[in-house]
């Protein structure tokens, strides 16, 4: 994501060996207005999504060759919301689960949300959740900006995949900052529970019982 003369875009550069990059030949990607971008492969086709502008809403484009892109309906919209932030898409079991960072419906406070539904490219407003959140510091706040009661992580990134649990990366506010944290979701619950990982032990017990992809 870059920004300029006060507009957001979104695009990328190539490399054959992580060294030496190229930028895509025609710039942006003209459909994908907006930032927090995040790919999703299915059935034979990239879907970009990204936080797009005019609300809160996940907007997307979807590829065949990653170079032409065609614009999506939203896959999902928050009634009176101002932004669905950082959306990442995976496949479960049965179905899909769409997640992301939002204010509520109308502004009602800043949160960790999922949607699940059995379309990946369609989420009902009235099917999100909010993840429960457990960590060892309840009472460190997300950051100054956002007037919650505790700590809410964000921009949350799934690095392996497990039986029962996944292993996540995400920010969270702690001291004068964001820090990169580790947690664990687990889905076995009604209200899916993401538990913080805090101490080096924890985590190796989970890099052994989530494989990290080759």
């Amino acid at each position: 994501m870059g920004s300029g003369a006060g507009q957001t875009f979104i695009s990328y550069a190539t490399s054959p060996d992580l060294e030496k990059w190229t930028r895509r030949e025609s710039g942006p990607i003209a459909c994908a207005v907006g930032r927090d971008p995040f790919v999703f492969e299915h059935q034979g086709r990239s879907i970009l999504l990204y936080t797009g502008h005019g609300g809160a809403r996940v907007s997307a484009c979807v590829s065949k060759d990653l170079r032409q892109w065609e614009a999506l309906p939203d896959l999902l919209t928050i009634t009176g919301g101002v932004a669905a932030e950082s959306p990442s898409l995976h496949p479960l079991k049965v179905g899909f689960v769409l997640w992301f960072n939002d204010y509520g419906e109308n502004l009602a406070g800043f949160r960790a949300g999922y949607a699940l539904s059995d379309d990946p490219f369609h989420f009902e407003f009235g099917a999100i959740r909010e993840f429960e959140f457990q960590t060892a510091t309840p009472g460190v706040v997300p950051s100054p900006e956002l007037r919650v009661g505790g700590p809410v992580p964000l921009s949350i990134e799934l690095i392996a995949r497990g039986e029962k649990t996944w292993l996540v990366a995400y920010f969270r506010w702690q001291g004068d900052r964001n820090r990169l944290f580790f947690g664990e979701i687990d889905w076995a619950p009604e209200r899916a529970v993401i538990r913080e990982i805090t101490e080096t032990q924890q985590l190796e017990q989970s890099l052994k019982e989530h494989p990290l992809p080759d």
